[in-house]
């Protein structure tokens, strides 16, 4: 839009022909032979109309431009100002609906999220779990997290056959579990999706016996038993998952599963999954030897460890081991 009139010098009423040109975007030319201005309406300062006297505009240096048409002046600064408040309401709008998706999102990570990768992972075929599982512990030895066990070999042995034995008895789904021992400096344990329970030697030194490894395992078994592992996994990479298997590639799932190996390094459960995985512990405990104080003596000791990473993201400490030891 082009608008002639007048320009007037900074302290003086010396009138020098003028032509104001603006753009769509607020962009604004002032010519005359005097002087000449380029800038935007949002830098200038628009004068109120007083009576006849038409609405003006400054520049940063003190010019005023006095427009020749009143009337069509004051269209162009309403059309401007009106795209301004309809541009801020864009803005408020376009914060409303990133709140309102951020909602949306936390919701459904804290409500729907655990459902949803639940019932993904039942839907998964168990060549899938046993891939992960090789993928993310491969990973984690290339890592060097993972260090070769210093515990003797016989002892090794003894240990993986009593925990094949107790795996037999069990209803478990497959992949069938197995045992594996690594040096760690912390005490820590943690089951893979394969069924992969990888033992540091550190929480071999802490159990004092058989009881109190038999409810370990059974614990850990337990995250087995309701796949929290592969739940746990799904929900950090749900839609690489999702995206993955919708065009059949069982192998680019499997990869994205296993890049994520160290939630599970992590311990990153649930404080619900961590309660099923002791549920299930104490009941397994309660059916065979009528008690599962050996859990409860286990988490005792495991408490006043200040390393003992098996316990850092689990319930609180209290209420397991009153859970186990209310247990009959």
């Amino acid at each position: 839009m082009e608008i002639p009139g007048h320009l007037l010098p900074p302290g003086e009423s010396v009138r020098h022909p003028a032509r104001l040109r603006v753009e769509g975007d607020g962009t604004l030319q002032v010519d005359s032979f005097a002087y000449c201005y380029r800038g935007h309406l949002d830098e200038v300062v628009v004068g109120e109309a007083l009576g006849s006297v038409p609405r003006t505009l400054t520049d940063p240096h003190g010019w005023c431009f006095v427009p020749r048409d009143g009337a069509l002046m004051a269209r162009l600064l309403e059309a401007h100002h009106g795209r301004g408040r309809l541009a801020r309401w864009e803005q408020r709008g376009s914060l409303l609906a990133l709140t309102l998706v951020v909602v949306v999102l936390l919701g459904f990570k804290l409500l729907a999220l655990p459902s949803v990768s639940g019932a993904l992972v039942r839907l998964l075929p168990s060549s899938l779990m046993s891939e992960v599982g090789e993928r993310g512990y491969q990973a984690l030895l290339k890592s060097h997290q993972l260090q070769p066990s210093r515990l003797h070999k016989t002892q090794q042995a003894q240990l993986q056959a009593r925990f094949e034995a107790l795996s037999a008895t069990l209803a478990l789904p497959r992949p069938a579990p197995r045992l594996t021992f690594h040096h760690m400096n912390e005490p820590i344990a943690f089951i893979l999706p394969d069924g992969r329970l990888v033992m540091s030697d550190a929480m071999v030194k802490r159990v004092d016996n058989e009881a109190e490894m038999e409810a370990l395992w059974l614990h850990e078994l337990g995250h087995h038993h309701y796949r929290h592992g592969m739940t746990r996994l799904v929900s950090a990479g749900l839609w690489g998952v999702i995206a993955t298997l919708v065009v059949g590639d069982v192998s680019g799932a499997a990869d994205s599963l296993a890049s994520l190996s160290w939630v599970l390094m992590d311990l990153g459960y649930s404080r619900d999954l961590e309660r099923a995985a002791d549920g299930y512990a104490i009941r397994q405990l309660v059916a065979r030897h009528g008690s599962s104080e050996a859990l409860a003596t286990l988490l005792r000791r495991l408490d006043k460890e200040q390393g003992a990473r098996w316990l850092s993201t689990h319930p609180s400490m209290a209420e397991r081991i009153a859970a186990a030891g209310a247990a009959p």
